[in-house]
C-alpha cells in the first residue's frame, strides 16, 4: 500500500496546530519569560503598621478595600475620608471591609494623589496612594496569519489529497 496519502492526509491534519503555533522566531532555548500581570482597572495601595488599603476605580466610584495589615481581615465600620486635590468625600460602607466614593473625579487619564483618612473605634490612620489612570491602549493585531486563510488552506490540501486519492484508486482498477 502507497503510504504518501496517508502521511499528506496527516500533514494537513497537522496544518492548523502548526500554523497557529508561536508567534516568535521559534529559536528560544532559555527559560521562558512570565509576562506581567496585568490588572483588571487601575488601582493604588498603602499600608501602615494597622491598616491596608487598595483603592480601585468602577462604574463611575472608587471602591476602597481596607483590611488589618497584620490579619487582612476586612475592617467593618470605619469612617473614611479621601481627599484629592479639590475633590473630598466620605466613603459609605457597601459591606465588611468595602467602601465607597463617587468617582467621576477619577475617570481622566493621569496621576491623582489621595489622601485618606481612617477612623475606627480604637485606631485612626492617615494613608497617602497615587491612583494613575493611562489613557486605553489600543488593542494589539496578530502578526500570523489569519484564521481563515488557514483553514482555507487545510481544505485545500486535503482536497487535493483526496483527488490524488481517488486518481490512484481509479488508475488501479484499470490495470
Amino acid at each position: 500500500m502507497n503510504r504518501f496519502p496517508v502521511l499528506l492526509l496527516a500533514a494537513c491534519a497537522a496544518l492548523p496546530a502548526w500554523a497557529g503555533g508561536d508567534p516568535s522566531d521559534g529559536h528560544t532555548h532559555g527559560p521562558l519569560e512570565t509576562a506581567p500581570i496585568a490588572l483588571d482597572a487601575p488601582r493604588a495601595t498603602a499600608h501602615s503598621e494597622d491598616f491596608e488599603l487598595v483603592v480601585v476605580p468602577a462604574a463611575g466610584e472608587l471602591r476602597l478595600y481596607l483590611d488589618r495589615y497584620d490579619t487582612n481581615a476586612p475592617v467593618a465600620g470605619a469612617r473614611i475620608e479621601v481627599e484629592s486635590g479639590a475633590v473630598r468625600a466620605t466613603a459609605r460602607e457597601a459591606e465588611a471591609g468595602l467602601y465607597t466614593v463617587p468617582g467621576e473625579a477619577f475617570t481622566a487619564p493621569g496621576r491623582h494623589p489621595l489622601s485618606v483618612t481612617i477612623e475606627t473605634d480604637t485606631t485612626a490612620d492617615l494613608l497617602a496612594a497615587t491612583l494613575e489612570i493611562t489613557a486605553a491602549a489600543p488593542l494589539a493585531t496578530a502578526t500570523a496569519f489569519p484564521r481563515w486563510a488557514i483553514w482555507a488552506g487545510t481544505g485545500g490540501l486535503l482536497g487535493a489529497a483526496a483527488i490524488a486519492m481517488l486518481r490512484r484508486r481509479r488508475q488501479g482498477n484499470t490495470a
